[in-house]
């Protein structure tokens, strides 16, 4: 495992990563398209029920494609819905609109779950970069995927798609202030594409002005104009559509639904925080959820090396931030009954269960990065400097000297020996601890997947697209398609046959249906 300092230089002098070896920058590659290969499985079977494998589900997507194909792909990217753009939907809605309509279902449903398995792998090569185990990436990777804190509600949805987005950004914004490297002009594109998906990304933008004020390297230039252009797009169409949001700061609201329906939710997974909260009512889920994120940042503030630190605080910080700022913007303080929200009686997807998501990654990044920095400890005063490596100098970042002494690696702090690392770990009680708490973390996230192996419902999309059609024959297109989301939550698009089909209406020549 890297060093876990090397991820978080403290000079402003460009550091040039290293580059691995061709056969170890293979074994990652092929480690992170397994990774993407098992979230795509994953995904396609999570849905909670058989009404949402392979259909619309929601109004939005319904809204998408009927607007897709009524006025026509470009015109459907500058529309604003609802008060700001949806890139990734409106990119699914083109090519839908490009293919037969009975096609329109899967399309939906396999563009979430390809872009849920992307941000997956990016959050695990993120994992990676900066410096976690290839387990804890893992865990990372399944918790952006999984989402536990936000339960059902995001599964498989074009929907929901940006809470996806929304996650995997913040993830990469964190390791990039960490000093994880990449290609600048793809994360350039990937970020605009992600905040003209989700528009709260751009609550990253003082972590983002900090770094880049600190380090100004191509990466963070990149990284700067993908969230700003995004951000600037995305305020012209939030006043363009003259959506204004209602703004009321609710203190008592934000602490509890950040310690119950966000931390706690994040340690045990949406499917038993209900269960934490009946136990305790909500003065003891609050009271516990503020413990443990206490916890979290006392174990920050004691962390080291001392890169760490930051690292974490980061992850708490941006948590409690992103949540605080959503609940202010969904005005979700001002519902009528808090406990609706942290409770969802009989409901199977509470209400905006979505917003806690992304905060509740950021917690469990924080404990997987205290997990796998080091545990320095005084050596005896006879181990002496670190020796130099291959009969050259002892490499050293940020102060720390790392060596191997016959495949033992030590290191050294500002000349102080240090006892022995292994993987950038000392072998000390701490680490019977970690395995224990990530095996709970990955039994937690096995434990909020439910697998659907019902029949899809797109049997009966496609009756209903065929009948649709064959009555657009008969007419000579002069009726209308309107076609519901059954079996699921009906969402209707209603479309001339023109536009469903390109069959023109014979009975209004030189002009194109409605």
């Amino acid at each position: 495992m890297t060093h876990f300092a090397a991820a978080v230089p403290v000079d402003a002098a460009p550091r040039q990563p290293e580059r691995p070896a061709p056969g170890a920058r293979a074994a990652r590659l092929s480690r992170t398209l397994v990774v993407f290969a098992a979230a795509v499985v994953v995904d396609l079977f999570r849905p909670i029920n058989a009404s949402q494998r392979f259909s619309l589900f929601g109004e939005d997507s319904s809204i998408f494609i009927q607007q897709s194909r009524a006025n026509g792909i470009l015109h459907s990217f500058t529309t604003i819905y609802a008060g700001y753009y949806h890139a990734v939907p409106r990119i699914a809605s083109a090519i839908a609109s490009a293919l037969p309509l009975s096609w329109t279902p899967p399309i939906f449903a396999m563009t979430s779950v390809l872009v849920a398995a992307f941000v997956a792998a990016v959050a695990y090569e993120c994992g990676l970069g900066v410096g976690l185990s290839t387990p804890s990436a893992a865990v990372l990777a399944g918790t952006v995927l999984l989402l536990p804190a936000s339960g059902f509600e995001i599964s498989e949805s074009l929907t929901y798609v940006q809470w996806y987005c929304e996650a995997g950004a913040v993830v990469f914004i964190v390791a990039w202030a960490a000093g994880h490297t990449a290609r600048p002009l793809p994360v350039a594109v990937l970020l605009a594409v992600a905040t003209l998906t989700s528009p709260l990304i751009p609550l990253t933008a003082p972590v983002i002005a900090v770094v880049t004020y600190r380090r100004r390297r191509p990466l963070d230039v990149a990284v700067v104009a993908g969230v700003g252009i995004g951000t600037v797009l995305q305020a012209y169409g939030h006043f363009k559509a003259h959506d204004p949001t209602p703004l009321h700061l609710s203190p008592r609201a934000i602490f509890n639904l950040f310690t119950v329906r966000t931390v706690d939710a994040s340690a045990v997974g949406l499917r038993f925080d209900y269960t934490v909260y009946h136990w305790l009512a909500l003065p003891g889920a609050a009271a516990l959820g503020a413990v443990i994120f206490v916890g979290l940042a006392l174990l920050a503030l004691r962390a080291r090396p001392p890169g760490v630190r930051p690292l974490m605080l980061v992850c708490l910080g941006l948590s409690l931030w992103l949540l605080a700022i959503g609940v202010i913007l969904r005005d979700l303080g001002a519902l009528p009954d808090l406990a609706f929200v942290l409770n969802g009686p009989d409901r199977a997807f509470p209400v905006a269960s979505r917003y806690f998501g992304p905060s509740g990654v950021l917690l469990v990044m924080a404990v997987l990065v205290y997990l796998d920095s080091p545990r320095r400890r005084p050596a005896p005063p006879d181990d002496g400097p670190a020796p130099a490596v291959n009969g050259g100098p002892a490499s050293g970042v940020n102060g720390i000297a790392a060596t191997a002494v016959n495949g033992t690696a030590t290191a050294s702090v500002n000349g102080t020996a240090t006892a022995p690392v292994n993987g950038g770990r000392v072998a000390a009680g701490w680490l019977r601890a970690r395995p224990v708490v990530l095996v709970y973390l990955a039994t937690v996230l096995v434990l909020n997947v439910p697998l659907s192996l019902s029949r899809a419902p797109l049997s009966a999309w496609e009756h209903d697209v065929a009948a649709a059609r064959s009555t657009c024959v008969r007419t000579g297109g002069a009726s209308r398609v309107v076609v519901s989301n059954a079996p699921g939550p009906v969402w209707k698009i209603d479309l001339t046959c023109e536009q469903a089909f390109g069959i023109p209406d014979r009975h209004a020549p030189g002009q194109r249906g409605g």
